[in-house]
């Protein structure tokens, strides 16, 4: 875990950064980060009832740095 809290060295206004080799806990970090929604068709609990772009499968929360600021998704 990294804090970028604005008094750290490294400081992106809020936020941190966590980090992990394990596959499994890191995409349930990412889907978290994203307010528990999902991309992947495949990955859907439901039918798509239409042509939508994500599903949303848990409550999650807005813990991304600002778009200007990411180096990498």
């Amino acid at each position: 875990m990294f804090s970028f809290h604005p008094v750290k060295i490294v400081a992106t206004g809020e936020g941190g950064l966590a980090t992990t080799n394990d596959p499994l806990l890191a995409q349930r970090m990412a889907e978290l980060r994203s307010h528990g929604i999902v991309h992947e068709v495949d990955r859907f609990e439901r039918p798509a009832a239409g042509p939508w772009l994500y599903e949303q499968q848990q409550l999650g929360f807005n813990y991304r740095i600002p778009t200007s600021m990411r180096l990498w998704d």
